[in-house]
Parts: structure tokens; C-alpha cells; sequence
């Protein structure tokens, strides 16, 4: 393998909330000693222009943590096939004012992900992976505006919905999380299905008819009004918005996993990070986005203190993705 590559800025990030997996009777866990694909990713470079009012007395505690599911093209989706890897994403970004700096206990970031979930029939799943790294203590710079990432490579996964619970090798960071789904070849989100399963029937078999990859997926944040702004005060709520557009002259149908778009959002910046949840039924649906317009799904957040944070959601579909969207609290 090559020496560390720099890696583009990721925009969907999120620190997940500390949790336990509880462990049932009757489950089944699964040791598999696979070895992982392990990049390592060089800082990125500082912004040529600070910003003033990020805080710069961070330590490596202030580091935001994210993790995502990602296929061999590089596209953030949360569905793959029997037989396709799926990549884990896992980034450390430097959010503050000041170079930090970040000591580890391994020559990696990230030396094991376990997975635990339930496969299409019921049966509980559980297993280990470990990355291909050493037990020799590291030092890691991170300028302000920095980042750090590794891709690990998750093969040979049965049909079923799982959890990645990712474990640093460092006591200043927190845990991170990922959520991805495994499908039959005959459970595909996108496919037609003329027994009623899920999947959307084609609007038209002409190519140049718009489908769901014409969508636009994108957030907002407004205030109590619905007003779209960019800067809140710390005595306001800050509402999260997702918006589905379709710019085509006619209906445009696209199917999640979920009741709801978005079954989660995350916050995070310098000063506070956090998820919020959208819907937890899991029930698959199928939407229809009238012809110029758009769906629109949202919930409030909290009020929150000083800072620049970005919002982001992973949308409970593979054809529309993620997005994200930055935004300001000031006094």
C-alpha cells in the first residue's frame, strides 16, 4: 500500500450519541476475523482565512467524529446488494480556531468495527472487524479546518439491516455510528415489483422522462416562521428542514425504507453535537413529487449556544443520498 493520500472534505458529518447495543438471549454472535481496507488520509490544509469567532483553546476532545456508508463509486448511500462491499467512511475534522493536536494508541484511527444487527430472516447477527494497523502509539496534527480519514472495506454480508459501531483508538474521541442495509437481489429499493413490494412502477419507459435520479435533495434551517435564514441567536429554536424538488414537468416517485424521509438528523459544531430523531418505523413507502414542486419534512431542533455548526441527513433512500447544510448562532 502506498504512503497517506489527502482526502476531500467530507460534508456529511455527525457525532453519534454514545449507546449500548443490549445483548438478548437467544442472539447469535458471530466472531469472523475478516482484516479491513485501511487508508490513511493527510490533515487537509488550513483556511487561508481563519475564522474569528471559532474558539481556539480546543483540545482533542473538541474533535468531531463521523462515520458513513459509501459503494465502490463513492456515492453515500445506506443500500447494497449481496455480494457488493461496503466502504465505511470514518473522519476526524478539527472544527475550531486552533491546530489540535491527537494522540492514539494505535498506528490507526480506527482499529475495530463491530457490527451487530438482523438478518432478512430474524435471526440476530453479530460479528468483528479489524483494520489492518499496529498497537504502536501515534501523534496526529490537525490545522484549523483539518481533517483525518479512514475508508474500511466490510465484505461478505448476508441480507439484513446492521449497525457499524466504530471504536477509536484514542479516549478523547467519541464513538461513532453507521447504519447501512443489505439487500436480495430481488429486495432492491429501486426495482419495479408487480407483487406489490417496494419500488415505485416506472412512470414511463421513455429514457428522456425524468425518474427519481432527476430529484434534488437538500436542508434548510428557519426560524419559528418558516423563514429560511443563515444565523440564529442563542435564545432561538433552529428549525431543520429536508426538501425533496422535483425540477421536471411531470410526477416524480422515489421509495424509502422508513415512513418518513429522514429518519435522523445530526448537529455539530465547535460548541455542541447531537442527533435528532425523525421516525423509527421502519415500513417501506413510496412518495410522489408532483411536477415543480417539492416535499417538504422538518422538525424543530433546540436552541443552541454559540457557534458554527452544520446540519446533516442521510435520507432514508438511495436515490436521493445525503446533504447538509452550515449555519451560524451568535449572541
Amino acid at each position: 500500500m502506498g504512503g497517506p493520500t489527502t482526502c476531500g472534505s467530507f460534508v456529511e458529518i455527525f457525532r453519534s450519541p454514545k449507546r449500548s447495543v443490549p445483548v438478548q438471549d437467544g442472539w447469535v454472535r458471530v466472531w469472523i476475523p475478516v482484516l479491513a481496507l485501511l487508508i490513511a488520509c493527510d490533515p487537509l490544509p488550513p483556511e487561508e482565512v481563519p475564522d474569528p469567532s471559532l474558539p481556539t483553546d480546543c483540545d482533542a476532545s473538541d474533535l468531531i467524529v463521523a462515520a458513513r456508508t459509501v459503494s465502490e463509486s463513492g456515492d453515500v448511500t445506506s443500500f447494497f446488494d449481496e455480494g457488493e462491499d461496503v466502504l465505511v467512511e470514518v473522519s476526524v475534522r478539527n472544527l475550531c480556531g486552533n491546530a489540535v493536536q491527537l494522540e492514539t494508541s494505535h498506528s490507526c484511527l480506527v482499529p475495530a468495527i463491530a457490527i451487530s444487527g438482523e438478518l432478512d430472516d430474524g435471526e440476530p447477527f453479530g460479528t468483528h472487524y479489524t483494520a489492518a494497523c499496529d498497537r504502536s502509539a501515534r501523534t496526529w496534527n490537525l490545522p484549523s479546518g483539518g481533517q483525518l480519514a479512514e475508508v474500511h472495506r466490510i465484505s461478505d454480508k448476508p441480507a439484513g439491516l446492521f449497525f457499524a459501531a466504530v471504536a477509536f483508538s484514542s479516549v478523547d474521541l467519541a464513538g461513532a455510528s453507521a447504519f447501512f442495509e443489505v439487500l436480495e437481489e430481488d429486495d432492491d429499493p429501486g426495482a419495479d415489483d408487480d407483487d406489490g413490494g417496494f419500488g415505485p412502477d416506472p412512470i414511463d419507459a421513455d429514457p428522456a422522462v425524468c425518474d427519481g435520479d432527476d430529484l434534488e435533495f437538500l436542508l434548510e434551517v428557519r426560524d419559528n416562521e418558516g423563514t429560511p435564514r443563515e444565523t440564529f441567536t442563542t435564545a432561538e429554536v433552529v428549525h431543520a428542514y429536508g426538501l425533496v424538488r422535483n425540477p421536471c414537468d411531470e410526477p416524480v416517485d422515489f421509495a424509502t425504507v422508513h415512513l418518513c424521509v429522514i429518519p435522523a438528523w445530526t448537529v455539530v459544531g465547535s460548541a455542541f453535537a447531537g442527533s435528532f430523531a425523525g421516525c423509527h418505523e421502519v415500513e417501506r413507502t413510496v412518495w410522489t413529487v408532483e411536477a415543480q414542486s417539492q416535499l417538504e419534512e422538518g422538525r424543530p431542533l433546540e436552541t443552541l449556544p454559540m457557534g458554527v455548526y452544520v446540519l446533516t441527513a442521510v435520507a432514508s433512500s438511495p436515490t436521493l443520498g445525503a446533504a447538509a447544510v452550515e449555519f451560524r448562532v451568535v449572541d
